[in-house]
């Protein structure tokens, strides 16, 4: 998939030998598939590399949201940020598919009373707009939803 992106051996190098390459190729060859334009492609291969780079081997069973969120601020500007969550997200759910590992905590147990889903809603909604930097769109596109749910 590399090859077909770059021109240049240096980046096709770089991106073959970085880590969870195989997965990174097999996701954007899924892109290339549902339409990716060469120049998308390209752009979501360099953040997937990024993101890669900076896995760590405990991360490899699953990211929850915290954690991509700590990895993808590090030493970036909001919207960069935010342009790598928004390419990070679906090739994680992605890999979980393909690899069987969720990328849901496990541990997650319900309170035996008390639990609201509607206050659990909330909560969600408002630490995206919090990630997003108060920008409703932005956070619905790391919900997965309309900006009208948000």
């Amino acid at each position: 998939m590399f090859e077909n992106l770059y021109a240049s051996q240096a980046a096709r190098t770089r991106h073959r030998a970085g880590p969870l390459a195989a997965e990174r190729a097999r996701y954007l060859q899924h892109c290339a598939e549902q339409g990716g334009t060469p120049a998308s492609l390209r752009m979501r291969a360099r953040c997937l590399l990024w993101v890669a780079e900076r896995i760590q081997p405990d991360d490899l069973g699953g990211i929850d949201s915290a954690r991509l969120y700590e990895i993808v601020h590090e030493g970036q500007s909001p919207a960069t940020a935010v342009t790598l969550m928004n390419f990070a997200r679906p090739w994680l759910k992605f890999r979980a598919a393909a690899t069987g590992n969720s990328c849901l905590r496990r541990d997650f147990v319900f309170p035996e009373s008390g639990f609201s889903l509607e206050s659990a809603i909330d909560e969600i909604v408002a630490n995206a707009m919090k990630q997003a930097g108060g920008n409703v769109s932005a956070a619905a596109r790391l919900l997965g939803v309309s900006r009208d749910v948000v």
